[in-house]
């Protein structure tokens, strides 16, 4: 049983958390809850369960089933049922997210991801029907958060390829790398078996990197969808109210301080960020260290 400590932890992340941390604990809690069904089947031998919930949370390549389980579409990035493919993706997740809200706002995160997932599915389905060499012998199934993490990561490389990051054993590289040199891993394993993967990803990276071209032309693909992050902001902006003690009143960050940054950061939706002076540039970097 969790501890009172550990569980009111949980129960703050998921009501006051980034829409990035809620999106990591949803995909934990799936993969955990799958996790126990699997090793409860292994025990009993009574995998109807287990069987039933791959049918109703994969997303079918098949247009007819999918037709007939359209919630797949969306629950099928959340669903992993490998622990290195969830390890792996909610560290991408966690990284490129934390660059995207550098450079603009966090209520665009969930939108985006579940976008991606759409867009990455859609192309894995066309692929495995169109291209006969694709086509499998039984029915072919997508599962993970990849392709919606795809949009979050190109989406930041869109914003700013030149941003860098420290890698373990290489230093500093540029996201634009980072990210082409996931894509080329993910094509080389295509005649692995995982050819619909790639298709699926290039779904997901071609969402974040439509969604970033189209809002510097003034189109927001996600303005309908702004009411998800705006409640979790609200919600976030009572906890602070409610709890902030008044000895850390001084470090909430100044009027003058946020409309500087909302400045910037619509600049670079408009222009993108090599239009930046280098007091801008100095003045993103500084405010995204504290972050």
């Amino acid at each position: 049983m969790l501890t009172g400590s550990l569980r009111g932890d949980i129960e703050h992340q998921l009501r006051y958390g980034s829409t990035t941390v809620k999106i990591i604990w949803v995909n934990v809690a799936v993969f955990l809850a799958v996790s126990l069904l699997r090793v409860v089947a292994f025990f009993t031998g009574w995998e109807a369960p287990v069987n039933f919930v791959l049918r109703e949370c994969m997303a079918p390549a098949s247009f007819s089933d999918a037709i007939r389980h359209p919630w797949s579409l969306i629950i099928y990035s959340f669903f992993h049922i490998n622990i290195f493919h969830i390890l792996f993706n909610m560290l991408w997740l966690y990284w490129f997210a934390g660059i995207l809200v550098t450079y603009h706002t966090e209520r665009r995160i969930l939108p985006l991801y579940l976008c991606g997932a759409l867009l990455g599915w859609a192309l894995f389905a066309m692929a495995v029907n169109f291209i006969p060499v694709l086509r499998p012998g039984g029915k072919a199934a997508l599962l993970g958060a990849s392709a919606g993490i795809m949009a979050v990561v190109w989406a930041a490389v869109t914003f700013n390829p030149s941003h860098t990051v420290n890698l373990l054993f290489i230093g500093r590289l540029k996201v634009i790398y980072v990210a082409l040199i996931a894509m080329l891993i993910d094509f080389l394993a295509v005649a692995d078996g995982k050819a619909g993967t790639w298709f699926a990803h290039l779904g997901g990276a071609l969402m974040g990197w439509m969604y970033v071209r189209l809002l510097r032309t003034g189109v927001d693909l996600f303005r309908p969808l702004q009411w998800i992050g705006q409640k979790n902001v609200a919600k976030a902006s009572m906890c602070v109210n409610k709890q902030q003690p008044r000895k850390h009143a001084a470090q909430k960050r100044s009027a003058d301080e946020q409309k500087r940054l909302d400045e910037i950061l619509d600049k670079i939706s408009a222009s993108g960020y090599e239009s930046l002076t280098r007091e801008e540039k100095e003045f993103l970097f500084r405010y995204s260290q504290r972050l």
